[in-house]
């Protein structure tokens, strides 16, 4: 199968400056990983680990996913905790992280293929914390700050669309790939977006009792620790964008045809 120790991951190549070509590129590359995770949900599958090392660049510079361990069924009903908490922090979805309280379906994918396009155009993963615990608990709870208040040239309407994708409710995110698709092409088309001005309007968790509940069911789980795979990766987050605040736009214009 496809190894990362063999074929460079997506990582590996997008170190250089962030300019308009470098974003279309980026949005290219959504669009290979969404049409190969159709393709796997298509086949019943949900990957349920994506992340940036699991991006892998083909010879033509195509997009291939690796790494199927983690994967499921999506017919299976249950989600089996492991010391590894069944992904990687910084790009597990909500309902991964409630375990065995929510289902999860391909819609997990999608949101962690959002977080793991959001650290390539900031430079950074979406959430930070003291521990991973601490970054478990911000993908349930914690508002998501726009990468273009993150990242000052990032277009705001590539923003808008990893925003939706990263959605804490599965219902506010896209509901299937070719919906995310769609919308990356007409991204680099210079058109419109359903993703324009989009605002999350559902909590995860309603309180933090239950977020506290949730957490120590977790740790107890898998093994009273998780343990981060480079705890050295965390370190102190920007100011944290105002709950409530818009995290979508419309504006298209520094992303039309070349």
């Amino acid at each position: 199968g496809l190894s990362a120790d063999d074929t460079p991951s997506v990582t590996s190549v997008s170190t250089g400056g962030r300019g308009r070509l470098y974003y279309r590129q980026v949005a290219r590359w959504m669009a290979d990983a969404a049409d190969a995770l159709h393709y796997a949900h298509g086949q019943g599958i949900v990957h349920r680990d994506i992340k940036p090392a699991n991006l892998l660049l083909s010879a033509d510079g195509r997009i291939m996913i690796a790494d199927f361990g983690l994967a499921k069924s999506r017919d299976e009903e249950t989600v089996t905790i492991t010391g590894s908490l069944l992904g990687t922090i910084r790009y597990l979805s909500p309902e991964q992280a409630m375990a065995r309280r929510v289902a999860v379906d391909h819609r997990t994918d999608i949101y962690s293929l959002g977080a793991s396009y959001y650290h390539m155009v900031c430079g950074s993963p979406p959430f930070f914390g003291e521990s991973a615990m601490e970054v478990v608990a911000m993908h349930v709870s914690n508002p998501l700050e726009p990468p273009f208040k993150r990242k000052g040239s990032l277009p705001p309407a590539l923003s808008s669309i990893i925003c939706k994708m990263m959605a804490k409710s599965p219902g506010e995110r896209y509901q299937d790939y070719s919906a995310l698709v769609a919308d990356l092409d007409n991204l680099l088309d210079g058109k419109e977006i359903s993703a324009a001005d989009f605002r999350e309007t559902q909590q995860f968790v309603q309180d933090k009792d239950e977020l506290q509940r949730i957490l120590s069911e977790l740790q107890f789980a898998a093994g009273l620790v998780i343990e981060d795979e480079d705890p050295s990766g965390f370190a102190e987050a920007d100011a944290a964008y105002p709950e409530g605040g818009r995290q979508g736009s419309t504006e298209i214009d520094l992303f039309g045809p070349e």
